[in-house]
């Protein structure tokens, strides 16, 4: 009999399961900024959050926090 323990059992790799997940809040996110017509708005030029949230007529607090993931998509 000999003596060497059995190797270590490999943990699974969970990031398909992740990117499953997160390929859904992307397209959530591209969805509802094309719902809110952000794109068509922001067409004719960049604008600040404050700016696209007083033109759209949005609460400027989440259109920043919408714009900001769809910067971060994008990137």
């Amino acid at each position: 009999m000999s003596s060497t323990p059995p190797p270590a059992a490999t943990a699974p790799d969970p990031s398909s399961i992740v990117r499953l997940s997160t390929a859904y809040w992307e397209s959530q996110t591209l969805l509802t900024a094309n719902r809110l017509r952000v794109f068509d708005f922001l067409a004719d030029g960049s604008r600040d959050a404050d700016e696209v949230a007083a033109g759209l007529h949005l609460d400027p607090r989440s259109t920043a926090l919408l714009l900001r993931a769809c910067a971060d998509w994008a990137s």
